[in-house]
């Protein structure tokens, strides 16, 4: 039996957005990691405690980083920054301010194709994109960049 719509809890977006969140945490890591290892600090722990920290070095500064390594695919960098751009939409948005409340949905994913957020696109102009849209590009960025920096830097 389909759910009614004042029984649909935005917990599993917010589960799906926890998922973009942390997935983009654990890349900026990787990040960090291939940075430090091309510039091959005497102070390794020291270089990624503090200035491969977020709060010294932002994430779109560390890809201007990469731009400048030596044989870092191009293609990757835009993607990260893609993927950047999709984990700024849904973690910037009030999920609840674009729901029509007056709507009814009969599944989770019914709801989501309804959810729209502005994404900024490589070009830096906003455009609407539907919830489902950027988790699946999210996701199938994601596998794409892990399996770059595994195949290339052997970090896993």
């Amino acid at each position: 039996m389909p759910k009614k719509e004042e029984e649909f809890s935005f917990k599993e977006s917010n589960d799906k957005i926890g998922e973009i969140i942390a997935c983009s945490i654990y890349i900026e890591d990787l990040i960090s990691e291939v940075i430090t290892n091309y510039f091959n600090p005497q102070k390794k722990e020291e270089f990624q405690h503090i200035l491969m920290n977020s709060s010294v070095v932002s994430y779109g500064q560390k890809l201007k980083i990469l731009s400048n390594i030596e044989n870092f695919d191009s293609k990757i960098i835009n993607k990260l920054r893609t993927i950047g751009s999709l984990r700024n939409s849904v973690a910037h948005n009030n999920l609840i301010l674009k729901f029509d409340s007056t709507s009814s949905f009969s599944t989770i994913s019914e709801l989501h194709n309804n959810i729209t957020l502005s994404v900024m696109n490589s070009s830096g102009k906003l455009v609407d994109k539907n919830l489902k849209d950027i988790f699946e590009e999210f996701n199938t960025l994601c596998k794409e960049i892990c399996y770059y920096f595994q195949e290339e830097f052997d970090l896993f």
